[in-house]
C-alpha cells in the first residue's frame, strides 16, 4: 500500500532525525515485509528482510561480517 510506505517513510526520518540524532546509513533495519524492506533501503539504511525470525542474531552477525 503506497499511504503506508509514506508513513512509514515519514515516521523512519522523524524517529531518526528529531529523536534520536541518528542517520539511515548508521543503522540497521529488519523487517518481514519486502515493502517495508525496500522503503528503508531507499532512505540508506542497510536492511536485513526476516524471512525466519529464529534466523534473526545469524542474520545480523552476516550482515556485520559484510561491513
Amino acid at each position: 500500500d503506497i499511504n503506508y510506505v509514506y508513513l512509514l517513510n515519514g515516521v523512519i526520518r522523524w524517529v531518526l532525525t528529531k529523536k534520536y540524532n541518528l542517520k539511515a546509513s548508521e543503522c540497521l533495519f529488519l523487517d518481514d515485509r519486502k515493502d517495508n524492506v525496500v522503503a528503508a533501503c531507499n532512505l540508506g539504511f542497510e536492511t536485513i528482510e526476516v524471512k525466519d525470525s529464529s534466523k534473526v542474531i545469524d542474520l545480523i552477525k552476516e550482515k556485520i561480517s559484510e561491513v
